[in-house]
């Protein structure tokens, strides 16, 4: 597994699980919406959740540990292939991705945790293959400093009493970063889910 230096301490560390059903040698990918009920809420994505290192002993055991929860199977209906790679998304999260598949003949099999999941569905392969995701672009600012809830400045970074460059004392630009999108009869997929599905389908890491 690739190592990003300060991920353990610096970022909320998380693992999901891309899914691949077979249903009649045409493989598809699993995905759930979820409940509005819980934090983004109604949005789609892969099962998985924050790595609890009291439980788990590896981001994959996390992964496997949140789809059997949240999609309510047996630990043996799932079975993990490979580690796809781990991104870092803008708000401080880090997600372990894997890829793996899930033994099941049809979706009605899944009996979804209503308080996480709304609903559960799955997209072929080959439509992903067929549709590129639309690509955006949103800047990222960095703010050294903000206004505390009495009214006061509170500098996160005293740029000026450490001696850094002026520009440091005010906030910056950290540039555009690229948001997919994959407009679906299902909903919108985007932001860590569409980069996963993205990358899994760019470099033919199927199943």
């Amino acid at each position: 597994m690739d190592r990003i230096i300060g991920k353990k301490n610096k970022y909320i560390n998380t693992a999901v699980i891309l899914l691949i059903l077979d249903f009649n040698g045409n493989q598809e990918i699993l995905f759930e919406k979820r409940n509005f009920d819980i934090s983004q809420g109604g949005e789609i994505c892969f099962p998985g959740g924050k790595i609890d290192e009291s439980i788990d002993s590896t981001p994959e055991q996390t992964a496997i540990r949140e789809a059997c929860e949240e999609l309510e199977i047996p630990r043996d209906k799932i079975v993990v292939e490979r580690y796809l790679g781990t991104t870092i998304a803008t708000l401080g999260v880090a997600v372990d991705a894997f890829i793996g598949k899930i033994k099941i003949d049809s979706l009605v099999e899944i009996r979804p945790n209503a308080d996480e999941v709304q609903s559960v569905f799955s997209i072929p392969i080959t439509w992903f293959k067929s549709h590129n995701p639309e690509e955006y672009h949103v800047n990222i600012e960095i703010h050294p400093s903000e206004v505390n809830e009495k009214g006061l400045i509170e500098y996160l970074l005293p740029a000026y009493e450490l001696g850094i460059p002026e520009r440091y004392q005010r906030s910056w630009d950290g540039g555009k970063i690229p948001i997919y999108v994959y407009r679906t009869e299902y909903g919108v997929i985007w932001g860590i889910t569409a980069e996963i599905v993205r990358e899994f389908v760019k470099n033919n890491n199927f199943v």
